[in-house]
């Protein structure tokens, strides 16, 4: 797939800024101050559609690992997985999250994570089950954005904010370790330092 083509099909989402350097495609979306980033070599096919609320949008089928995964780029927003129900926990139980969707888009993960982060500042939260579900599927919202070079800071700000209050509420075997888990999570934490935790972006 040539990523010439590809910027273009692109640049007809009017306020997504896109560059392309190589093989890699980018797409600056202003609304969730966020960029994509997009290989060209694991681009299977796109094709233009019209987005959840009428207007222009572009999707993807892409290749990550051994599995095609469905993105979505609209002109103020995108649409990917959750990331996969994998092992993320260090038990022998499997956890699995009942009515996780097959799709969410950026600004929802935004949206429920900073509800959740509040609801569990304010100690609202009363089925502790709920809770714990919550958590690990707002982590695998996180992470399905990262599978296309997003970057969600902000998100990661609430979720840690959220999980400082929960951890001690709920119980849940420790993460296996993850290094794209682990990379965005020291830049949340250099954001909530240098913020005095007034999240600014």
């Amino acid at each position: 797939m040539q990523a010439a083509k590809i910027a273009a099909a692109l640049s007809s989402l009017r306020s997504v800024e896109v560059t392309k350097s190589g093989t890699l495609v980018c797409g600056y979306v202003p609304t969730i101050k966020d960029t994509f980033r997009l290989p060209t070599r694991n681009i299977l096919d796109y094709e233009p559609i019209v987005g959840p609320n009428g207007e222009p949008a572009i999707r993807f089928a892409v290749r990550s690992a051994e599995e095609i995964r469905c993105f979505i780029v609209t002109d103020t927003d995108v649409v990917y997985p959750p990331a996969s129900s994998g092992p993320e926990l260090d038990s022998g139980i499997h956890v699995a999250v009942a009515n996780a969707p097959a799709l969410v888009a950026y600004s929802e993960m935004l949206r429920e994570v900073e509800r959740l982060a509040v609801s569990c500042e304010r100690h609202s939260n009363s089925n502790l089950d709920t809770l714990g579900g919550s958590v690990l599927l707002l982590r695998r919202f996180i992470m399905g954005s990262v599978v296309f070079g997003l970057h969600p800071v902000a998100a990661m700000v609430w979720w840690r904010r959220a999980w400082n209050v929960a951890k001690e509420e709920i119980w849940l075997p420790s993460f296996i370790p993850n290094p794209a888990w682990d990379n965005l999570e020291k830049h949340a934490a250099r954001v909530e330092m240098d913020t005095k935790s007034k999240i600014v972006f």
